[in-house]
């Protein structure tokens, strides 16, 4: 799954996010691989892609989410 991060409030200046996955109704290990990182944005940039691996399951579920 890839998941854009967009910038709001401009372009200018160098911001940096610090990022990480937390379970919702989905779990770490049973539905997805955690995953964490740091996301520079830099002048002029309005957004980047973060990747989160999902794992498939066997069983048919409702809709899943994580945070």
């Amino acid at each position: 799954m890839v998941l854009p991060i967009i910038r709001a409030g401009g372009t200018s200046g160098t911001i940096t996010v610090n990022w990480s996955t937390s379970n919702g109704s989905a779990n770490f290990l049973g539905d997805y691989n955690p995953n964490s990182g740091t996301l520079v944005l830099g002048p002029g940039e309005l957004a980047k892609l973060i990747e989160i691996q999902t794992l498939p399951d066997s069983e048919e579920e409702i809709t899943e989410t994580f945070k």
